[in-house]
Parts: structure tokens; C-alpha cells; sequence
């Protein structure tokens, strides 16, 4: 089940990049820029007249760099737009979609058969030692685990044991 669950996780994310990929590298050099200029403007901060003409040459580097950096980002043209103005009614079509697909893969389990078996040793079954385990491991329906399942645990149990 987890897999199904891990399938769209996995599509939407590479969705997302697909569609915000663009932007989000540039988001992050532009927090680099960012994060550029902040540090001269501590810098300077803690400059006398002193150390500002001796440190100018640097600086001037450094804001030729920013300045460089900031050229790149003359021309942006986002890959999609959004087409729609009402997100709320997309939002609840996009659930019921995602519902109606999912609820086509799952169904839910009837586990009244285990129940009734579990109900039944416990209040009819004559050794008590039997209707302890049955206590400390509770119903189990055998016919809601596919069949290569039960088969690969038991080969776990194997190697663990």
C-alpha cells in the first residue's frame, strides 16, 4: 500500500522540478548574491577609514563579482503559467481526482470472518493456553495478505531464527 502512496509523492516532485525547476535555481543564486552582499556590508561595517582604503581594491572586486553575478538574471521567461483563477475548485477537483484513482487500486478489507473465528476460539476453545496466544496476537485474516507475502515473511523468520 505505502508504494501506491510512494508513487505519487515521487510523480508529484518530479512535477514540481519540472515545472519550478528554472525558478528555483535561480532563487538560490540569487540567495547567493544575497548572502554576497551581506557579508560586505558587515564588512564594512567593521572597517575604519584605515582599513577601507586598503581593503577597497577587494571590495570593488567583490562588487564587480555581484555585479557579474546580477547580469545573468537580464532575461527570465518561466517555463508554464497557471491557467486558472478559482484555486479552491481546483484544489477540490484535483482531490477527488486523486481520491477516485487511488480508491480504483484499494478496496477495503472485510474482516469479519477473522473476527468471528478470533470471537469463537476465545469463547468456545476448551485450552486455554490456545485462547491466551489467540489474546496476545488478535485476529489475523489471512485472505486480506497476497499470497507472496505470507510466503516472504516466512522465509524471513527462517533466515532470523
Amino acid at each position: 500500500m505505502e508504494k501506491l502512496f510512494k508513487f505519487y509523492y515521487d510523480y508529484l516532485d518530479e512535477m514540481r522540478m519540472d515545472v519550478l525547476g528554472e525558478e528555483y535555481k535561480i532563487r538560490m543564486q540569487m540567495d547567493e548574491i544575497e548572502d554576497k552582499i551581506k557579508r560586505i556590508v558587515s564588512e564594512l561595517k567593521t572597517f575604519n577609514y584605515v582599513e577601507f582604503y586598503h581593503n577597497s581594491e577587494s571590495l570593488n572586486e567583490d562588487i564587480a563579482g555581484i555585479r557579474g553575478d546580477l547580469k545573468r538574471f537580464n532575461m527570465y521567461m518561466p517555463k508554464y503559467q497557471l491557467t486558472t483563477t478559482d484555486l479552491d475548485a481546483l484544489h477540490s477537483k484535483v482531490k477527488v481526482d486523486i481520491r477516485e484513482r487511488i480508491n480504483s487500486a484499494i478496496q477495503e478489507c472485510d474482516h469479519s470472518f477473522a473476527l468471528y473465528n478470533f470471537d469463537f476460539v476465545v469463547k468456545n476453545h476448551p485450552d486455554h493456553t490456545v485462547v491466551s496466544a489467540y489474546k496476545e496476537l488478535g485476529p489475523f485474516d489471512f485472505f486480506t495478505v497476497p499470497e507472496g507475502e505470507i510466503e516472504e515473511e516466512r522465509n524471513y523468520v527462517d533466515k532470523f531464527d
